[in-house]
């Protein structure tokens, strides 16, 4: 068992489904877009295959176990069929100069 909550992209549906770790339940559905396919967290990134785009999901303030609040979103056009996600913190892979 764990704690928390899964965010798992629901592709046909075109939303991001919530679930609760503890209770094995879905606690709300986010609509993203046209085929999401994959993301990140903290800031949720979901590609969205139909839609050419990633959509930035703002969930700072979102109170995940329930459907209040509404999450901000924004898209960023990148082109035919994205189908994952990876953010990468360039500051931990570069060399130190000196």
């Amino acid at each position: 068992m764990g704690n928390g909550f899964a965010l798992v992209t629901l592709e046909r549906a075109g939303v991001v489904a919530v679930v609760d770790l503890v209770e094995w339940s879905v606690t709300r559905l986010i609509a993203v877009g046209g085929g999401p396919r994959g993301l990140t967290v903290d800031t949720a990134y979901v590609a969205l295959a139909r839609q050419r785009s990633v959509a930035v999901v703002h969930l700072d303030g979102v109170d995940l176990s329930n459907e209040d609040g509404i999450p901000q979103f924004e898209d960023i056009a990148v082109g035919v069929g994205p189908s994952g996600v990876t953010v990468v913190r360039t500051d931990l892979l570069l060399p130190e100069s000196g």
